[in-house]
């Protein structure tokens, strides 16, 4: 049994403190799957990668792959996917010196914290740390395993997506 996943996470981007919270599992889960069979815009699907594969949630053997196959995700479908990973962030307004999260933008997408709508870079980190905070568990081994084996002996089809090395290095 895998230990229960932080519900939270502080990260500090440009001097200013975020909570990002957990996503619904039914989004988390759209996300994903958005992962394995979308490709993020380049540059940022290597930083992602690069940093699942320095997490150390995976063991000695290598890297996580996903399918190369993918096809390139669009402007629509990569803000739609950013919509997902921002609304579950959250910025400690220095401000009032309360301690407490406010979302950074609502479900209809409008900015709630000022100056981020015009903050390209730091729209573009929160996204990612949310990202990366929201879906890295489930590229942990032992979780690929754990759902793998679910499947009973229909494990092929979807080991078939998920490209890891073995355990002897092949």
């Amino acid at each position: 049994m895998n230990a229960p996943l932080a519900r939270t996470k502080d990260v500090e981007i440009d001097g200013k403190r975020y909570q990002i919270v957990r996503m619904n599992p039914l989004v988390g889960s759209w996300v994903a799957s958005e992962l394995f069979t979308r490709m993020l815009p380049s540059g940022i699907e290597a930083q992602f990668m690069a940093e699942v594969n320095k997490s150390g949630a995976l063991d000695q053997s290598g890297i996580m792959k996903l399918p190369a196959s993918r096809s390139q995700m669009g402007m629509e479908d990569f803000i739609k996917l950013q919509m997902q990973c921002l609304l579950v962030c959250r910025w400690y307004d220095a401000v009032t010196g309360k301690d407490i999260a406010t979302p950074v933008m609502t479900a209809e997408g409008q900015f709630v914290m000022p100056g981020l709508q015009d903050d390209v870079v730091s729209v573009l980190a929160l996204s990612l740390h949310s990202l990366f905070f929201n879906v890295q568990p489930f590229f942990e081994k032992s979780r690929i395993a754990a759902v793998i084996a679910s499947f009973q002996g229909d494990s092929k089809g979807l080991a078939s997506v998920i490209s890891m090395p073995s355990a002897s290095g092949q």
